[in-house]
């Protein structure tokens, strides 16, 4: 639908996007920070053990501490979990409605949905690279 490009044009639009942007990193700012303070070590101490590194200033979400259940860390936990899953959804939604507007698409020629597919694939290779990442790297985890 070329006719929506145009939105990108439209400052009221761009200012609507950045807010979005920027509500989600106030947001996660907020998760963060709810979090609380690495107190009893656990992080440098399983690091240490695990992979004999050290580590410090780790803000952890201890949701089960002292074999009881912390509700507050419990339910930002959730929160958090609630956020990624909304944005894997929106993600999962936009990419099919792209795939399925390129192929559909009538006025383009070989050569342009060659490239939009191209492009598309490169935008999965870098998600993909994220998530490679974050599975095979030890340390990482």
């Amino acid at each position: 639908r070329p006719a929506r490009l145009a939105l990108f044009s439209n400052p009221l639009f761009i200012v609507l996007l950045s807010m979005y942007i920027l509500l989600q990193g106030v947001a996660w700012n907020v998760i963060a920070f709810s979090t609380e303070l690495d107190d009893s070590h656990y992080v440098r101490d399983y690091y240490r053990s695990h992979f004999n590194l050290t580590v410090t200033c780790f803000r952890v979400m201890h949701h089960w501490r002292d074999d009881r259940l912390n509700v507050s860390q419990f339910i930002l936990a959730c929160i958090a979990s609630a956020f990624m899953s909304v944005h894997i959804s929106i993600a999962i939604a936009l990419a099919t409605r792209t795939i399925t507007g390129i192929r559909k698409a009538n006025g383009f020629s070989s050569t342009t949905r060659s490239l939009q597919i191209k492009i598309l694939r490169a935008l999965f290779a870098q998600a993909w690279d994220a998530i490679v990442v974050i599975l095979l790297m030890k340390d990482y985890r």
